[in-house]
């Protein structure tokens, strides 16, 4: 009885230690996104505006990323140093994830995004939709046409 007990005690600490070691590496997004340049929350129609993302590898694997489309949002890459389309990072590195939001093709707003994910193939732009990350929410696209 007693080797019994001891025995579900050694099995709960375990149980106990690799749930919290999931929970905690569940904690860090695969992407981080975080905001470098906020876009006004309203626009007109005939307003053009920019935000900035700053994208960070947080996964042990070089990966090449895209950006999931967003009507109205273009990815700018004529920029020097912002990230291209798509995009590869290694492991901790960064790059700058320019938008441009078109007051005229985004309807009556953007409440999402932007969403990056992995790349279904190393040679095209199909997200991986299984492997992604967004914002916060706070920190996610919330413009609207006034």
């Amino acid at each position: 009885m007693n080797r019994h007990h001891n025995m579900l005690r050694v099995i709960s600490g375990v149980l106990f230690v690799l749930l919290a070691f999931t929970a905690q590496a569940g904690s860090q997004p695969k992407f981080s996104i975080i905001p470098v340049l906020t876009p006004p929350t309203e626009i007109t129609i005939n307003q053009t505006v920019n935000a900035a993302y700053q994208i960070t590898n947080n996964t042990l694997l070089l990966r090449t990323l895209t950006m999931v489309p967003i009507t109205g949002v273009t990815q700018l890459t004529n920029l020097p140093g912002v990230c291209p389309s798509p995009f590869v990072l290694n492991t901790g590195q960064s790059c700058i994830l320019v938008l441009e939001i078109t007051g005229n093709a985004i309807g009556t707003g953007v409440t999402t995004g932007p969403e990056i994910c992995k790349t279904l193939l190393s040679d095209n732009k199909t997200p991986d939709r299984f492997l992604c990350s967004q914002p916060n929410l706070a920190d996610m696209l919330n413009v609207r046409v006034v």
